[in-house]
């Protein structure tokens, strides 16, 4: 798995995770950089979980031939609009789909997979905080100092 960021403390996060590769994207190339780490093949799968214009679109330099692209971080309603090279997604055969939102089936399920202790969530969970401070945890994910927070009321 290869993991791209470009927040500083992000990064440093990421290192708690089972990643094979992280790519600063502020730094590095990413696209030389995925080939490179892919032997000239480019990702099977290439998951955008940014509301990045500029992510979306570089998804499909980054896709293997016939890979899935999968928009999961939607865009600002006030700028939604992305230009693709369409010839990207032709040649290459690519599938873009978009993930929005669950069912409840799904969520019964997680929820069982969690409880299960199936995941290892203590390593997401960067912050518990209570109603009253929650904002605090708000400014916590903000600048990026922690993935996840905890609202106990």
């Amino acid at each position: 798995m290869i993991l791209v960021e470009v927040q500083e403390q992000r990064l440093e996060l990421a290192s708690q995770f089972s990643v094979d590769v992280i790519i600063n994207g502020g730094k590095e190339d990413v696209g030389k950089k995925v080939i490179e780490e892919t032997d000239g093949f480019g990702a099977s799968v290439v998951v955008v979980a940014a509301p990045s214009a500029q992510a979306q679109a570089q998804a499909l330099t980054l896709a293997a031939k016939q890979g899935r692209i999968s928009f999961f971080g939607g865009l600002p309603k006030n700028n939604p609009m992305v230009t693709i090279n369409a010839n990207l997604v032709h040649y290459r055969e690519l599938c873009i789909v978009g993930a929005y939102g669950s069912k409840p089936r799904l969520n019964r399920l997680a929820l069982d997979l969690l409880a299960a202790g199936k995941f290892r969530t203590s390593s997401l969970i960067g912050m518990v905080v209570p109603l009253e401070r929650i904002e605090e945890g708000i400014e916590a994910m903000a600048k990026g100092r922690v993935l996840k927070v905890v609202v106990r009321p």
